[in-house]
């Protein structure tokens, strides 16, 4: 800290949101370093503060770290806003390479499927009937095998249907 002159400085004030928007915190941390730090002292009225005093007294407490196991905390928030910035970054490299494909086209895809899956069994009752009239079990079997098969073509769309 600076010394001191002997002259009493007019203080540089600040509101509580102002000192918070210098500090990137918030209001409620300010609140546990009063209760914590006894940094109310600070405060020239209720709301204002003497910018100086907190900014020499946050430099000297806060952004030196303040103790190892402020230094511990500061370093795992730390490690978690580089994994959260890391993934973010690694999302839009995805979306940039086009390896994510939108909700709505996946929906929209799924629905025509569906649709056509459920057409194709519709379909059964009045297709199947004169077809498999007078055949014999393992025909009726190959030939609604064979149906089924087209269906699972046209819900895997591009691609074979896994077995």
């Amino acid at each position: 800290m600076p010394k001191k002159s002997t002259k009493k400085r007019t203080p540089v004030v600040a509101t509580t949101d102002q000192v918070c928007a210098l500090l990137e915190i918030n209001a409620s941390t300010l609140t546990r370093w009063k209760t914590k730090y006894g940094i109310d002292e600070m405060m020239v009225s209720r709301g204002v503060w003497d910018l100086r005093a907190v900014m020499y007294w946050w430099a000297e407490n806060i952004f030196t770290g303040g103790g190892e196991e402020e230094d511990a905390s500061l370093a795992v928030e730390k490690l978690r806003w580089q994994k959260a910035h890391s993934d973010r970054e690694e999302f839009k490299r995805d979306v940039d390479r086009r390896q994510l494909v939108p909700r709505e086209k996946i929906v929209k895809d799924l629905c025509r499927r569906w649709s056509l899956v459920a057409k194709g069994l519709e379909i059964y009752e009045d297709r199947l009937p004169p077809v498999l009239e007078g055949k014999g079990r393992d025909e009726m079997r190959e030939i609604i095998h064979q149906e089924n098969e087209q269906l699972r073509a046209a819900f895997a769309g591009d691609g074979k249907y896994p077995n």
